[in-house]
């Protein structure tokens, strides 16, 4: 329906972008008109009410970009993010409104950048935009943005997520997938399958194991506190660990995440707890 209306989708228009959440339907598009005050980017909208031949679209026409690429939904935060070219980010959280509290609303792309988005996705209550010269902008709200940038000249094209971290593709050289982790690993530390209780055998044994590989360099015996025990020793790699224990007297050994508490996936996502039970 929205290909057959030409008021909604002017002729000239071409639609990069499509998503779906909170029973709304958002496309994204340009004119791709790069002269000096001729770009536009659309945003269309539609709740497709009347069915997929009768319902309407609204419109919302962005001055300045001459396109917009990329649009996602969080269902945390319940906002819809789009952006393309210029140095703007637009967010809404009810689209099929135009003006007022609920439309959309622009805000700058961080560190000044003009980069032009290509892709987008939300997952984990994180959308993630990424783009020209290996550029990436993260949000967890949509409002407030950063920006990390891979130091390359590559198009970041298109990206997904799945197993806690996000993958990014590009569209040349000779390296062309990023893999993009901003999520920490959940951590469970518990008594070590296979382990005696009640034993007579020291020393005793934990596990910590996680969803993501470990940097091992940061798990050290500071991280644990140990009662009726002395000083944990730790071995293992990738995502699951052995921690060992000597008691010092008879009765219950325990251990528990310290207060300085800190271990990190290969990304460098800090962890600050875990859970796990006896």
């Amino acid at each position: 329906n929205l290909a057959q209306d030409a008021t909604a989708a002017p002729a000239t228009t071409n639609i990069y972008g499509a998503t779906q959440g909170a029973g709304t339907f958002v496309l994204v598009g340009g004119n791709d008109n790069t002269a000096a005050g001729a770009g536009k980017g659309f945003i269309f909208s539609s709740n497709l009410s009347g069915g997929a031949s009768a319902s309407t679209w609204s419109k919302v026409e962005i001055a300045g970009p001459h396109f917009l690429a990329a649009v996602a939904y969080d269902p945390v935060s319940g906002r819809f993010v789009t952006a393309g070219a210029g140095n703007k980010i637009y967010y809404a959280k009810n689209p099929a409104l135009s003006s007022g509290a609920d439309g959309w609303t622009a805000v700058d792309k961080p560190g000044g950048s003009t980069v032009a988005v290509r892709a987008a996705t939300a997952a984990g209550g994180r959308f993630v935009l990424t783009g020209d010269n290996g550029v990436v902008f993260t949000s967890a709200d949509g409002v407030a943005w950063t920006v990390q940038d891979f130091g390359n000249a590559e198009l970041l094209v298109s990206l997904a997520f799945g197993n806690n971290v996000f993958v990014v593709t590009t569209a040349g050289g000779t390296d062309r997938t990023v893999t993009y982790d901003s999520i920490a690993p959940t951590l469970t530390l518990q008594q070590a399958a296979g382990q005696s209780d009640p034993t007579k055998t020291s020393p005793v044994s934990f596990t910590l194991s996680s969803t993501e590989t470990l940097d091992a360099s940061t798990i050290t015996a500071a991280d644990f506190t140990v009662t009726n025990g002395g000083t944990p020793t730790i071995t293992g790699s990738g995502s699951s660990f052995t921690i060992t224990v000597a008691p010092t007297a008879d009765g219950a050994v325990t251990i528990a995440p310290s207060g300085s508490f800190s271990i990190n996936d290969v990304a460098g996502n800090a962890a600050t707890t875990a859970g796990g039970a006896d």
